[in-house]
């Protein structure tokens, strides 16, 4: 299987995986046009999914890290505390309304 070829562009490589011709056939190719090979070797490589992920994102996505979760500020905080107590002030208040007290 390795070095399977389409139109004289070597698809796999020496270890199994796509070349980088490969992975551009792979993303130029209409559906049903590669060998089934191919197409299941993609399927079960996490390795050739990463790198065609990677290659779709572009170099700036690369380099990117994830951003780590930040707290909120103490005024938000404060903010959404005071909103939460006055929102349940108001529903016991139409409670008691409804109740007749």
């Amino acid at each position: 299987m390795p070095g399977l070829d389409l139109d004289g562009q070597r698809l796999l490589g020496e270890k199994g995986c796509l070349t980088p011709e490969g992975l551009d056939v792979l993303r130029n190719a209409m559906p049903g046009a590669l060998p089934e090979a191919v197409v299941r070797h993609f399927a079960a490589c996490a390795t050739c999914q990463r790198r065609a992920l990677e290659a779709e994102a572009g170099p700036r996505a690369a380099g990117r890290r994830s951003r780590r979760a930040v707290a909120p500020s103490p005024t938000r905080l404060v903010v959404l505390v005071l909103t939460i107590l006055v929102a349940f002030g108001l529903l016991l208040l139409s409670l008691a309304k409804l109740a007749g007290r």
